[in-house]
């Protein structure tokens, strides 16, 4: 089902906050009952008292953008493989969890939504609804398929940065990164093109080379351009938070 928003199926947190207690009670009954081990729902005749406890297993699949349709080679590398996992732990008797949703914020929506003049919820909602129908005719188990819109989503991203902020896992500190002189902003890697200088392939983003497959540095690129604008961007220092990795 989707939701009226469009956002997903079983977008509101409290969805997630239901699936995941009927997970844990239902252990619960089985740790108190294992004669009634409860593979039901799959037509699969209760296991006797010594079997072992079903393990609890969450799926996390990664999120697709919500700008383009998706293809088999995602489905065969990421989610396929995935749906195969999750149903086996499933016949296995044990406690199972598949989520993922769409990816709403990414910088490829925003370059979609500035190359075709509308904005990025309007490419979510031509592509999300897309997404789930894909899902759907290729019967992968999600037991949460989400977006990252959700009121769930937000308050637990930003609980998590808080909180690593405040126990000193953040720091600020700068790096370069090319600025748009004429949008007067600084770029993302995908908002600028320019030629690779592995293979001199002219069309190169400033993450990756799609020609030789080179992950580069959008400053690295040869006679860059900005995406936005056409011009040429300037180097200049931007400030971010950055994870201390001494202290994990």
């Amino acid at each position: 089902r989707t939701s009226p928003t469009g956002c997903g199926t079983r977008t509101h947190s409290s969805a997630l906050v239901t699936v995941l207690t009927r997970e844990v009670r239902g252990l619960e009954r089985r740790r108190q009952h294992p004669t009634r081990a409860p593979c039901v729902r799959l037509g699969i005749t209760p296991f006797p008292a010594s079997f072992p406890v079903p393990d609890r297993i969450l799926v996390c699949v990664a999120w697709p953008y919500a700008n383009y349709l998706l293809h088999v080679g995602q489905v065969a590398g990421a989610y396929l493989p995935a749906d195969i996992f999750a149903r086996y732990q499933r016949l296995a008797g044990n406690d199972v969890v598949m989520v993922s949703g769409s990816d709403c914020h990414g910088t490829p929506i925003t370059v979609s939504a500035a190359r075709e003049g509308v904005t990025p919820q309007d490419i979510i909602d031509r592509y999300h609804p897309k997404i789930l129908e894909t899902w759907e005719r290729l019967g992968i188990s999600f037991d949460l398929y989400t977006s990252t819109l959700t009121e769930n989503h937000y308050r637990t991203v930003q609980e998590v940065f808080l909180r690593l902020l405040e126990k000193g896992y953040l720091e600020r500190g700068t790096q370069d990164q090319l600025y748009d002189p004429e949008a007067d902003r600084f770029l993302p890697d995908r908002y600028v093109e320019g030629t690779c200088p592995v293979c001199g392939y002219t069309e190169a983003r400033g993450d990756q080379c799609d020609n030789c497959g080179s992950t580069l540095d959008a400053i690295e690129l040869i006679n860059p351009r900005s995406r936005m604008s056409g011009a040429t961007p300037v180097v200049r220092q931007s400030e971010h938070f950055m994870l201390k990795l001494t202290k994990l």
